[in-house]
C-alpha cells in the first residue's frame, strides 16, 4: 500500500507497557477487555500554552483553558484520572502568568474559569442541541465573573 503514493506512508505502531498512543489519546486494554483512555503527552511536552498576560484577546485566552479541560473531560475515561488531570491543568495554567491573578479584571476572569472547570468539569453540549440560559453561563466568556 505504501507504493500507491510516494507522499503517503503507512506505519505500524506497537504497544508499549500495554498502552498505545493514537492521536492525542493513550489507549490501554484492561484485564476485563474494556478500553481505558487518557490524554497522551510526549515525554518532551512542557505545558507551555498562550501566556495570559500577552496582548491576545481575552476570548483566545479563555478558549485555551476551555479546550484543555474539554479534552480532558472527553478523552479520559476514568473519573479518578480526570480529577488528577484537572488539578494538573490548574497548576500548569496558573504558571502562565507573570502577574498575580488578583491584579486585573481579565486575570480574575481567567482564574475563575480555571477554578470552575477544575471543580465541575466541562459541560457536554452537542452542536444540534438548544442551550438553556443556565447551561450557557458555563460556557459563555462574558459570564465568567461572579455576580
Amino acid at each position: 500500500m505504501n507504493e500507491a503514493n510516494e507522499h503517503i506512508k503507512f506505519t505500524h505502531e506497537t504497544s508499549h507497557e500495554g498502552k498505545l498512543a493514537f492521536l492525542d489519546c493513550s489507549v490501554r486494554v484492561l484485564s476485563d477487555g474494556h478500553l481505558e483512555t487518557t490524554v497522551y503527552r510526549k515525554d518532551t511536552h512542557t505545558d507551555q500554552y498562550l501566556l495570559f498576560d500577552s496582548h491576545h484577546p481575552l476570548i483566545h485566552k479563555l478558549s485555551v483553558i476551555r479546550t484543555l479541560f474539554y479534552r480532558a473531560d472527553t478523552i479520559i475515561s476514568n473519573d479518578c484520572y480526570k480529577q488528577e488531570k484537572y488539578q494538573h491543568l490548574k497548576s500548569a495554567l496558573k504558571t502562565l502568568s507573570r502577574f498575580d491573578f488578583s491584579q486585573s479584571a481579565e486575570a480574575q476572569k481567567i482564574s475563575l474559569l480555571i477554578t470552575r472547570l477544575a471543580t465541575k468539569g466541562t459541560p457536554t453540549i452537542h452542536h444540534f442541541a438548544r442551550i438553556s440560559p443556565s447551561r450557557m453561563s458555563l460556557v459563555s466568556p462574558r459570564n465568567c465573573v461572579e455576580s
